[in-house]
């Protein structure tokens, strides 16, 4: 499925603003401040009904104003979105639908500059990349994983109250047990999958000078009571799993330098788009957003070799000359 049109009302910096695009490769260009990023956005919230730069939706609406509307062209649909902090209302090709029946109408990966994220600190943002990938190649997914939220935050809130029902406590124990055990499982798998193929790709990238690989370390679910009341939260299931990013066997947050922190986020996501691809038997839309100032010339040119070249792609950047000299046929646009 293929961009063709995007129009966007009271989003971020554009008051209003509407463009028709290539089907292969785009190039946005601009000073900072112009609302490049905020294009990308709009296409990956209304692919995920969620954006990639903040978990706050109402800071996409334009400064002053108070909701935004988003409508998305491609070769067969329409898809709206109109958004206020009272009301969501989503339709496709004219028709109010729900989100579940909206959600990865067509399937686009980002490339960012907080990826790098991914690659240092602790397991969280990890823990959450293999969440996204799990969801977008089962929706099903995503109903497990939202239900096991509700029974853990309830599960939560009863570990810090003095006196509760141990019923209660028990029955939200084995809810817990019985959601977060299949999803642990596939997340394990998945992430053996994931590691492999960045691996891959990060060799590619490195020109063959480094190694990168995960450990996947599950949470144990035989914790005692006593431990769990001491902390007042629930110290077992999936959502405390430990995933360590190595760079040739040490811990890259310990030892990766910056560059290689980039190199290995892009190569992170070089798998889930590779994963997508295989799933759904087509390509996903790129979004690159201005992460080519990151990398150093010889790794970015590899990763344009790797980008299919059957894919639709979106491109950021405040500066064209040096794609320009990379890259052949593609659409500008000027902000």
């Amino acid at each position: 499925m293929l961009i063709q049109e995007l129009r966007l009302s009271q989003f971020r910096c554009h008051h209003q603003f509407s463009a028709r695009f290539s089907s292969h490769l785009n190039l946005i260009v601009g000073n900072n401040g112009r609302g490049k990023t905020a294009l990308l956005e709009a296409i990956y919230y209304v692919s995920r009904l969620r954006s990639f730069r903040t978990a706050t939706t109402r800071e996409l609406i334009e400064h002053s104003k108070k909701q935004f509307a988003i409508r998305l062209f491609t070769e067969t649909d329409k898809l709206a979105i109109d958004w206020s902090p009272e009301e969501k209302k989503i339709f496709l090709n004219d028709n109010p639908v729900k989100p579940i029946d909206f959600l990865h109408h067509f399937i686009c990966v980002a490339l960012t500059s907080q990826d790098k994220e991914l690659c240092g600190g602790g397991s969280s943002e990890r823990r959450k990349f293999i969440s996204s990938i799990l969801i977008q190649l089962d929706q099903q997914n995503l109903i497990f994983f939202l239900n096991y939220q509700k029974v853990l935050k309830h599960r939560n809130a009863l570990l810090r109250q003095i006196n509760f029902d141990k019923i209660l406590f028990e029955s939200l124990t084995h809810q817990l047990e019985k959601l977060g055990k299949p999803l642990q499982q596939a997340h394990q798998q998945l992430a053996r999958r994931i590691g492999k193929i960045a691996t891959i790709f990060y060799k590619h990238l490195s020109k063959n000078s480094e190694t990168l690989d995960w450990q996947y370390t599950p949470t144990s679910w035989n914790v005692s009571f006593e431990e769990e009341k001491q902390y007042k939260r629930t110290l077992i299931g999936f959502h405390r799993d430990q995933i360590v990013l190595r760079l040739n066997q040490k811990p890259m947050a310990a030892y990766g330098s910056e560059g290689q922190h980039r190199t290995a986020a892009v190569a992170l996501k070089l798998a889930e788009i590779y994963l997508l691809r295989h799933r759904f038997k087509k390509n996903p839309i790129i979004l690159v957003d201005d992460i080519f100032g990151e990398l150093d010339d010889d790794r970015c040119t590899a990763l344009l070799n790797l980008l299919h070249p059957d894919f639709q792609i979106f491109i950021t950047s405040t500066n064209l000359d040096w794609l320009k000299s990379k890259l052949k046929n593609f659409q500008k646009l000027e902000l």
